[in-house]
């Protein structure tokens, strides 16, 4: 199963702001030289309606959606939301392999005992719960391997749930273009319209040696693969390295004591997701969101440590370093998040090794 994310980025500030839905929103990594300079991080389906697509200079989106909303984006938002989410797909997979941000894959064979209207019922289930505590759309591709699921989840999008069964894998994406064939780029799509192959079925009728000779023994053996929706790669749980959480306060304020019960409760969330990983963390971080900039401030402990109490407290203790710092400052989002993470409980000192 592959859950991705629709246009997440600009999903997440729809959803922050509601007026803006309907509109189209173009989330922007802007480079401060000017107020046009910079990169389209993401943008919603209405944006992309208009020519829209990440990476493209600002300027040129201006250009092409000249009433479209335009937000810097904020990706300590982003990943505190993102990391909500994929404990909700966590809890519903064997095995969860988070591939970007907005993406990842669950294994459900266990879950779902290899049924695939079980794994229907499943999907439906992730997408409702994520709807219903997220107010943000996700769509499922559902096939016998990654390949497959990756292949289905483009097919309807947004907000879509698409199911390859293994009879039907090979007869589905047949007719694709080759660009379709998950890793085909423009360049491997050059190569592979030079050799004749327009579809996916096309490049079946190349011979594996010619596939080897034009693109090396690991690309080629993998499009032979491919193409007839063959995918061995396991789902693989990748090891987080860091957890955080962001919210937004009642009010803008620099007043420690309205900040602070916001700030226990973020720390709280935090630690039972270190907990839940079997963490240890080294490295607390204070994140300050204010007029639009990130602010953050770090603290490295002597050794790493699971205690709900230090992270409270050192997180306490930032924040006041923070405000003594900055006393004219006004936050309106605040944040926590634990970094340089270990898995192995620290080793308990003893006399020799002080001396």
């Amino acid at each position: 199963m592959l859950a991705d994310l629709d246009a997440f980025y600009a999903s997440v500030e729809e959803k922050d702001n509601p007026a803006i839905k309907g509109k189209p929103v173009i989330v922007g990594m802007y480079s401060g030289r000017g107020p046009d300079s910079g990169a389209v991080a993401a943008c919603n389906y209405v944006a992309r309606a208009l020519g829209v697509r990440s990476g493209m200079p600002l300027s040129q989106a201006k250009n092409l959606a000249p009433d479209a909303v335009f937000i810097k984006a904020d990706k300590e938002k982003y990943g505190t939301v993102s990391d909500r989410i994929m404990e909700i797909l966590e809890s519903h997979a064997d095995v969860i392999e988070q591939v970007s941000i907005d993406e990842a894959y669950l294994d459900v064979t266990t879950k779902t005992k290899g049924d695939y209207k079980e794994a229907e019922t499943l999907a439906k289930n992730i997408k409702k719960t994520i709807q219903d505590t997220e107010k943000i759309t996700i769509t499922i591709g559902i096939g016998p391997n990654k390949l497959i699921a990756k292949t289905a989840s483009g097919m309807q999008k947004p907000d879509g749930l698409t199911i390859i069964p293994p009879d039907k894998a090979a007869e589905t994406i047949a007719a694709l273009t080759a660009r379709k064939l998950h890793g085909v780029g423009p360049k491997i799509e050059e190569e592979l319209n030079a050799l004749g192959a327009q579809t996916i079925k096309d490049i079946r009728e190349i011979p594996a040696e010619k596939l080897i000779e034009t693109f090396g023994e690991a690309r080629g053996r993998l499009l032979f693969d491919h193409c007839r929706g063959l995918d061995g790669s396991p789902v693989l749980p990748r090891v987080k390295e860091q957890f955080s959480r962001l919210a937004t306060l009642p009010k803008n304020s620099g007043d420690v004591k309205e900040i602070e019960p916001t700030l226990k409760a973020l720390a709280g969330d935090v630690h039972r997701s270190v907990t839940a990983e079997g963490a240890f963390y080294r490295q607390v971080s204070l994140i300050a969101v204010s007029e639009g900039r990130i602010h953050t401030k770090n603290k490295t402990l002597a050794a790493p440590s699971d205690s709900r109490e230090v992270l409270v407290s050192e997180a306490q203790k930032l924040l006041s370093n923070f405000l003594a710092e900055n006393p004219l400052i006004s936050i309106r989002r605040i944040g926590v998040r634990v970094g340089e993470l270990s898995r192995e409980k620290p080793k308990q000192k003893n006399l020799s090794d002080f001396l």
